[in-house]
């Protein structure tokens, strides 16, 4: 019996010990390292990068194109800064910034009119709209303030530019010191 397990064994494990294992080449040494080296380390750019990176990004951004029909009609200035000669208007939105002139009341309107720039020959003249620094001028103009500094945005409306004041300051005359 024993021989026939011993048979049983043997036959059962020859066709084992018959295929080849395929050897290796390049066997590990015991000096060699076992493990991959660790990849370098990425670098991670800073947040200031990115803020830098999207700054010009919005820098690089083109300008939007008015429509051909305002274009053409003249209504809005070429250069955004005021009125065109031809009596055009400036965009919705624009602001203006310490622009010195002087308030006027015509009857119901406050009107304020810009000091002219250097080399402009006319003066530009927009309705004032109502708020709170509306009133703080009216107030200061009763006290016998006539020129002030101000910065506004501009609306549209109809056909004409109104200022929605933002900062009111008054001009204050230096005698002979001023420039």
């Amino acid at each position: 019996m024993l021989r026939w397990i011993l048979m049983i064994v043997c036959s059962s494990a020859l066709p084992s010990l018959l295929q080849e294992k395929p050897q290796s080449s390049v066997q590990p040494s015991a000096t060699q390292a076992t493990t991959k080296p660790a990849p370098p380390p990425t670098l991670r750019k800073p947040e200031q990068a990115q803020i830098l990176e999207q700054l010009i990004r919005e820098r690089d951004r083109p300008e939007p194109i008015l429509p051909q029909s305002e274009r053409a009609e003249g209504l809005v200035s070429d250069n955004g800064v005021g009125p065109s000669e031809a009596g055009g208007l400036l965009l919705d939105g624009t602001t203006l910034v310490e622009r010195p002139g002087r308030f006027v009341r015509l009857g119901d309107r406050a009107e304020f009119v810009f000091r002219p720039r250097t080399g402009e020959d006319r003066t530009v003249r927009m309705e004032i709209l109502e708020n709170r620094l509306l009133e703080a001028m009216e107030a200061e103009v009763e006290k016998g303030t006539t020129e002030f500094v101000i910065s506004a945005e501009v609306t549209r409306y109809q056909g004409r530019n109104y200022l929605l004041l933002r900062k009111l300051l008054k001009r204050v005359g230096h005698g002979n010191l001023g420039p």
